[in-house]
Parts: structure tokens; sequence; C-alpha cells
């Protein structure tokens, strides 16, 4: 008699529950719902950002020069190439175009001119031929022939920039799609 009481009880208790539920049904709230994501998204943009990345161990320099494998995870997050992959293609970045010349020894860039370096230092031909000039100079590259088999970097004119090799070769441009050996940083940690 005892179970069949506690039956009823879970029973009756549940279908109070149900009822309760479908008392608290939908109501037009999409309006509030509204109001509530403009005002979230407002104080977002407001908020300081932060960017927390996990390493094996701490990242005490983020120039290209040092790169170490720790450090290529936060390099691909801090850094922009002139060029990148998507999708399997050579799209765009920092240079709004490239090409060869008819040598297919020269690979000239030019390059966006709306952007500049979170310190302020201006982003055109001059810092783009010092960063190169700064990446070319480490042995640990020699792998990445686009970068260490460069020859020169000529300032053509304020935005573009053209790279000089001895002998020409289909893959270099995929090199400048690496951020841990590609990456623009400012001249200003050069």
């Amino acid at each position: 008699m005892k179970q069949i009481y506690k039956k009823l009880l879970a029973a009756a208790l549940g279908v109070s529950m149900l009822l309760s539920m479908v008392g608290c049904g939908q109501s037009d709230t999409s309006e509030q719902t509204q109001t509530d994501s403009e005002q979230t998204q407002a104080a977002n943009e407001n908020e300081a950002k932060v960017l927390t990345i996990v390493t094996a161990k701490e990242l005490d320099n983020l120039t290209t020069l040092t790169m170490n494998k720790e450090n290529n995870i936060a390099c691909g997050l801090v850094y922009e190439t002139l060029v990148a992959y998507e999708d399997g293609e050579i799209v765009p970045e920092l240079a709004e175009e490239w090409g060869w010349d008819e040598t297919n020894t020269v690979l000239t860039f030019k390059l966006r001119q709306d952007v500049a370096f979170t310190d302020g230092a201006a982003f055109n031909a001059e810092s783009v031929k010092e960063i190169l000039d700064f990446d070319r100079s480490n042995p640990n590259f020699s792998g990445i022939k686009g970068i260490y088999n460069i020859e020169s970097v000529e300032v053509v004119d304020e935005y573009t920039v053209a790279v000089h090799y001895a002998a020409p070769c289909f893959s270099y441009i995929n090199d400048f799609c690496f951020q841990n050996v590609a990456g623009m940083m400012s001249p200003e940690c050069v």
C-alpha cells in the first residue's frame, strides 16, 4: 500500500511540475532580447581585450629571427604576412597584389596603404625591406628558400617593394605565407 501511495505522490508532483512549466510558456520577448543583445554588444566594445595563449614554456621573444616551436602558435596570432593561404590558394593579406618579372627572378609586392603597425610605425616599402633584410639573416631559415635566398630587397616606391633572387623558383611565393618566418613585425622591433 505504501508503494502505491509513493507512486501516486510522485505522479502528482510530476504533473504539477509539468503544469507549472506550461504556465511559464513562451511570450513575445524578441524585442527585449534584441535590446539586451545590443546592450551586451555595446558593453563588450568598450571593454579591454585580452589574448591569453597557453604554451609549453614562456614566450620570451616574438621576433621572427628567434622563433621556436613554442612561439610559432603565438606568432600566427600576432603577425600578418604579405600573402596568406586560404582554401589552398595564395590570397592577398598585407600586399594587395604581387607578380613576377619576365625572368621570374624579381617578385614585386604592391602593399596596402591603409595599414600601420600597432606601435604606430608606418607600414610601407621601407619597413618591408627592413623586415625582409632582418629575416633573411637568420641561418635557421635555410630551408625557407623564399626568404633565405633573397639576393636583395628594393624599394620601388612608397608602397611597392621588389624582392630579387639569383634564380627563379616557383615556390618562393609560398614562403611568404608563414607567420613565423615572414610575419611583418614592426621595424622598431628589429
